[in-house]
């Protein structure tokens, strides 16, 4: 049973690691797998987002992911 518990959860961060990296975002955090969930709904949505944040955060990165996951061209 254990082992099973290992796999499920070995094959669910490697599920969450694909959709991140599909999003060209690097990383395997919950809060970045949360964000690129965001990313996904936004991205469908014809409407302008302001991206603020300190500088070094990754604003930019986010802003690409967007871009390149929407259907807005």
């Amino acid at each position: 049973e254990t082992l099973n518990a290992t796999y499920d959860s070995s094959k669910e961060l490697s599920e969450q690691r694909e959709f991140i990296n599909s999003f060209g975002l690097e990383g395997q955090s919950k809060e970045l797998f949360e964000l690129c969930k965001q990313v996904e709904l936004i991205s469908h949505k014809d409407s302008t987002v302001l991206i603020r944040g300190a500088s070094g955060t990754g604003k930019s990165d986010l802003a690409k992911a967007i871009a390149r996951t929407s259907k807005r061209k």
